[in-house]
């Protein structure tokens, strides 16, 4: 249905063993198991030049934190006929790029990494210079209702339904991150339809989804959002990009 983003005191050191008087103390041996049997010796170090501590903390919360920052942001993506409520967490989408979308085995979509202020032939994309075809997409932070916590999600749209969403924003019940929706498909491939029916009322979305927990607006600005560094790490290079093209345009792999 969608793709779901999602401590104890010290042990003490064993007393080190007496070592025969003519023997020096072996030097540690490094090892980068994580098995490691003895504790590494450490230089003394005063107040003014002493290591930060570690910061480590317990909590779904701080994990949340942990993991925003290397993830690839998670899409939602529903099937026909599927409806999910929403509340966008922003007004305005957290990345907006154009896609390539290749008929290939494997990896099929790619961000355009060309000046879109520039012509297709100039603007650094070997994919734009092949004449490939691209579409735009911006992205949304979205919180998807749950049982218990919200999933926050991205939900990427084309020019169609971004033209849907700002309409909202717009509206009477805007700024967009104002309210809640019903955020449904309907239809497969080519023939889908997509739509956002504002919940006016917690009411509606009891009456609807009873079972749904209605998070409150401290708790939604609480929640991690992506940012454009996830969508960056989808960019490839220029040189990939180009080996791409032209096993696509030559249909020889070898060609290059």
């Amino acid at each position: 249905m969608v793709n779901i983003i999602r401590p104890g005191a010290k042990k003490a050191a064993p007393a080190k063993k007496a070592m025969p008087a003519k023997k020096t103390a072996a030097r540690p041996r490094y090892d980068d198991d994580d098995d490691d049997d003895a504790p590494a010796r450490r230089p003394a170090k005063s107040a003014a030049n002493a290591a930060p501590t570690p910061h480590v903390r317990g909590g779904d919360r701080e994990a949340d934190e942990v993991f925003a920052g290397g993830d690839f942001a998670k899409n939602l993506l529903l099937k026909d006929g599927q409806t999910e409520v929403i509340r966008f967490l922003e007004d305005g989408p957290y990345g907006s790029f154009r896609i390539h979308w290749l008929e290939r085995k494997g990896r099929r979509s790619y961000p355009c990494i060309g000046d879109v202020r520039k012509d297709e032939q100039n603007n650094g994309c070997p994919f734009c210079a092949y004449g490939m075809e691209w579409k735009p997409e911006a992205r949304y932070n979205v919180a998807c209702l749950t049982e218990e916590t919200p999933l926050v999600l991205s939900l990427n749209v084309g020019k169609r339904v971004r033209k849907k969403i700002i309409s909202h924003g717009e509206s009477n019940h805007g700024p967009l991150s104002r309210k809640f929706y019903f955020y449904t498909r309907t239809g497969t491939k080519f023939d889908t339809e997509y739509t956002f029916e504002v919940a006016r009322t917690t009411n509606d979305i009891a009456e609807e989804f009873p079972k749904l927990y209605v998070p409150s607006q401290e708790e939604l600005d609480e929640l991690i959002r992506f940012t454009s560094d996830q969508a960056s790490k989808e960019f490839v290079s220029a040189v990939e990009m180009r080996k791409i093209a032209k096993e696509l345009m030559t249909d020889d792999p070898d060609d290059v």
